[in-house]
């Protein structure tokens, strides 16, 4: 797919998502409770009866009479105020705007902590909103469900500067993360996330007398165990490239990047139309055989790899223990949580994934907004109605407006969409841009997006996470244990897989 204007706006983007799951603000809503208060609604606190609800609005209330959608109710699931702190204060705050120039009243359950299985089960027992958040990979359950629109169906309710502006990462969308459903994409995407990058101490390199500017990033896979193996071996740290082998971790992060840089579809877990896996075929086989000698082969990571993280690891670079890892540009954030000082003393350096033969650098994700179809016996008119307000809101009030889109970084996290954002409009959002320049950032965020000569999305199908974090984690923690090979822990992965899905 050719490139874009994404060149000019992406420059800044997707340096800071900050990490961690702040808790719900609103209310508890108990285990079937209406948590929160006020003028604005209390919001659905509806939860799956085990663990509590999400919480209610906590008060939002309507400032405006006679607007232009004054009576008007939309519901709202949202999920990504648990971002971080300013997360919610961004999104509550563009909420409250909206209702107080429009009249409508925005009934939002905010989640607290993951919401998937607990809204999966208010949708089965009936429970729908106007618009719900949803992850990358997510929407799947919800479209078996039969309760997700397809894209086409709501996409006229916004300008077509907006869809002009996010077409980049639009258009493909359907093709390669619903192949299963014919090829129609169901959420509208606001931000992008770029491939892992490589993150390493500046200062190490320094040490093993390698030059942070022109012998980092590694090019290849052999050009960074070269480059690892120097590390460990002439620098001051322990270990050369720190990877990491926790069931979250291991078949999501770079391992996902790898096969996809080699072979593009063929990389990726689903075959194109969901009717087989691929986790059996050679790009991901050679991938995990990588991944796995770093640890047992080469010896370049710490002994508690298995169990370890990708925020582990990066704590071990902290800490000097290592000297190079992989890790999503969120990362950023943890370095300027954990170890500002040795950020502003420039310790640290990002640099993009190494591009391979496919022509592309890994996979390339982002998060969306869901559009739902009306209940049973609901007036379609008013749900139509609800919509289209819910897509003002979005368009020009939360996440796709141009405010949200230049702040996004320092809020939910994740790289902007819009193409028309520039580097100097998310520089100038930004009160203190700590280590921009310091780590590089922004550059390899940056290049990791742009340069590439296609963009690989990953499959929303509705089992796709079952056997990415249910199945393939177990065998690849046993090869990284050196019981099994990698070749052979992914033909007992795929087995097990064709076995209950295909």
């Amino acid at each position: 797919m050719q490139r874009r204007r994404f060149l000019q706006g992406a420059g800044a983007v997707g340096v800071a998502a900050l990490a961690g799951c702040a808790g719900g603000d609103g209310d508890n809503g108990g285990s079937g409770g209406g948590g929160g208060s006020g003028g604005g609604g209390g919001g659905n606190g509806g939860g799956d009866g085990n663990s509590g609800g999400d919480g209610g609005d906590g008060g939002t209330t309507t400032g405006s009479t006679g607007g232009k959608y004054d009576g008007l109710t939309i519901t709202y699931w949202n999920r990504f105020h648990n971002n971080s702190g300013r997360a919610a204060e961004a999104i509550r705050g563009a909420i409250s705007r909206f209702e107080d120039d429009t009249g409508a009243t925005v009934d939002v359950n905010y989640s607290a902590g993951d919401p998937g299985q607990r809204w999966l089960t208010l949708a089965r027992e009936g429970e729908r909103p106007h618009i719900m958040d949803q992850v990358s990979g997510f929407v799947g359950p919800f479209v078996e469900l039969g309760i997700a629109k397809p894209f086409p169906e709501y996409r006229d309710l916004f300008s077509d500067d907006l869809l002009e502006q996010t077409a980049w990462l639009m258009d493909p969308l359907g093709e390669q993360a619903y192949g299963g459903y014919d090829g129609t994409a169901y959420e509208f995407k606001f931000s992008s996330e770029p491939p892992r990058l490589l993150l390493a101490r500046r200062d190490h390199l320094e040490a093993a007398g390698l030059d942070p500017e022109s012998d980092f990033p590694p090019t290849d896979f052999e050009d960074s165990v070269r480059i690892a193996q120097t590390l460990q071996e002439d620098g001051p740290g322990n270990y050369g490239w720190q990877i990491y082998g926790s069931s979250g971790d291991v078949t999501d992060t770079c391992t996902e990047d790898w096969p996809v840089a080699q072979a593009g579809q063929a990389g990726k877990i689903l075959n194109e139309d969901w009717t087989d896996t691929q986790i059996d075929d050679e790009p991901i086989k050679t991938t995990y055989e990588n991944f796995v000698s770093l640890h047992v082969e080469h010896e370049l990571s710490s002994p508690g790899t298995v169990s370890m993280s990708d925020e582990d690891g990066t704590q071990l670079l902290i800490q000097g223990e290592a000297s190079m890892t992989q890790v999503p540009a969120a990362t950023y954030a943890d370095l300027l949580a954990n170890a500002e000082d040795q950020v502003m003393n420039g310790d640290f350096i990002f640099g993009p994934a190494w591009k391979g033969e496919s022509g592309a650098r890994g996979i390339t994700g982002g998060d969306g907004v869901v559009f739902i179809n009306p209940t049973d016996g609901a007036d379609e008119a008013e749900w139509d109605r609800a919509q289209e307000a819910a897509a003002d809101m979005l368009e020009n009030y939360l996440y796709h407006s141009m405010e949200f889109q230049r702040t996004m970084f320092s809020t939910i996290g994740g790289a902007n969409i819009r193409e028309d954002v520039t580097p100097d409009d998310i520089r100038s959002a930004v009160d203190d841009p700590t280590g921009y320049d310091q780590t590089q950032i922004i550059e390899a965020t940056n290049t990791c997006i742009t340069d590439q000569s296609g963009y690989f999305i990953q499959e929303a199908a509705p089992f796709f996470g079952e056997i990415q974090q249910g199945i393939m984690p177990g065998y690849i923690q046993q090869a990284l244990q050196g019981e099994i090979t990698a070749s052979e822990a992914l033909d007992q992965a795929a087995q097990e897989a064709r076995d209950q899905f295909f």
